[in-house]
């Protein structure tokens, strides 16, 4: 629905305020045809209208919830490779399409950990092969993956910083979708937490003196019966060198930032880490929660 510029200004302009996007001074909304039925309470042609018979228009809480999102998308598309695209411009529509195709079928995942071969690559989606590979084309074509050179002639494949930055904007569509699911939408998973990670991760910045190994942990399930997924980062210097899912290494990893869904999206969208459990060196596991955040969310940040 995002990927439509029309729509988002329409739904901005209805909330009572947008950024980017304007909307002309003399649109006064799009008129919905009469039905037969109606024809009979209609007023004379040149007559005044009867006020209590006009079309009124509301954005509903489902829409302003997904508004956030449509920021998140616009900040997106301002990092495009080739200069910052407009909402509305067709290449940023195919843009949107082609993230949620790569995302919803698990191709963008198997590209977070790193350059893999295009085999690999394709493997891992959940396309038939041929349209995988074709997915994929497209991809390096718009600008979310680019092919490099690996050992002998072998050829990589790997996320360019514009699709890690795309992260920002799925988690602020997975947060939405998490409270409102749409019909047949799948729940955040394992997989996309590790994805989500990994996929960040070379864009988070610490102050140089960082340095050690922290786990991030989500708590995934239904209450009662929540099962957790981890991560291991390690950092030096203030940068992230490895980033890997780990689950058995709780014992060995003392470091610890844990939490369900909805406290990881308050801690990394929101910079409000409270509901997060923290352990081990403490602060060094909510500096680099907060450096998450920052390299996603932070508008400034962002813009450089």
């Amino acid at each position: 629905m995002l990927s439509e510029g029309i729509q988002v200004q329409i739904m901005r302009a209805m909330a009572g305020g947008f950024n980017a996007l304007s909307v002309p001074e003399d649109y006064e909304g799009e008129a919905q045809p009469h039905r037969p039925a109606d024809r009979r309470r209609r007023q004379p042609e040149g007559g005044p209208v009867d006020p209590a018979h006009q079309q009124k228009y509301a954005l509903t809480p489902t829409g302003r919830a997904r508004l956030p999102t449509a920021d998140g998308i616009e900040l997106w598309l301002l990092k495009a490779p080739g200069g910052p695209l407009p909402y509305d411009d067709r290449r940023s529509k195919r843009a949107i399409e082609l993230l949620s195709e790569a995302w919803g079928h698990g191709l963008a995942h198997t590209l977070a950990a790193g350059p893999v071969e295009p085999a690999a690559a394709i493997a891992g989606c959940e396309l038939r092969p041929r349209a995988a590979k074709r997915l994929l084309s497209k991809l390096c074509r718009t600008g979310l993956v680019e092919v490099l050179a690996g050992a002998g002639k072998v050829e990589l494949c790997a996320p360019t910083e514009w699709l890690r930055r795309a992260v920002g904007a799925l988690t602020l569509g997975a947060r939405v979708e998490s409270d409102d699911r749409p019909a047949g939408a799948r729940p955040v998973d394992a997989l996309d937490f590790v994805a989500t990670v990994q996929l960040a991760a070379p864009l988070v910045r610490l102050g140089e003196e960082a340095g050690g190994a922290c786990r991030l942990v989500l708590r995934l399930g239904p209450a009662g019966r929540r099962h957790p997924v981890g991560v291991t980062v390690e950092v030096v210097e203030g940068r992230i060198v490895s980033c890997e899912p780990d689950p058995e290494s709780a014992s060995e990893t003392a470091t610890e930032a844990v939490g369900e869904l909805g406290a990881w999206f308050s801690a990394l969208i929101d910079q409000r880490p409270k509901r997060l459990r923290f352990e081990g060196d403490r602060q060094f596991a909510r500096d680099l929660v907060a450096a998450f955040g920052k390299a996603l969310f932070d508008e400034p940040s962002f813009a450089r």
